[in-house]
């Protein structure tokens, strides 16, 4: 019963350094792109950026180090619940962590709960 528990709680860590570099790019995505020149024609461009697939698969690429089994294997698994949480969670669920790794992979506790059951 310890193995089960040790892989859960290193599937949790994995899902947290996903979420962790999610928000990370998706910090460094909002403004790499634009700087200075026509504000109006930015932010109307901008606007269409931020909410992209283009900028989704760039934070998408960027999740995990290339050496890391365990995350990038999360990551393929679960692509299609970063683009469902992009283009139809986000707004009523802006909590990645919780959204992702505690409701619906699963691999994670609500906070002040732990063990296989979270309880």
């Amino acid at each position: 019963a310890d193995e089960a528990k040790k892989d859960s709680k290193s599937a949790c860590n994995t899902c947290e350094q996903i979420v962790d570099n999610f928000n990370k790019a998706f910090d460094r995505t909002a403004k790499q792109n634009f700087g200075g020149g026509n504000t109006a024609w930015e932010e109307r461009k901008l606007s269409k950026y931020e909410t992209s697939e283009i900028r989704l698969m760039e934070i998408v690429e960027d999740l995990c180090e290339s050496s890391s089994f365990e995350c990038n294997r999360m990551v393929e698994e679960h692509e299609e619940h970063f683009e469902t949480w992009w283009f139809k969670k986000k707004t009523k669920h802006p909590d990645l962590h919780k959204w992702f790794c505690i409701d619906t992979i699963k691999v994670c506790c609500p906070k002040g709960t732990f063990g296989p059951d979270c309880n």
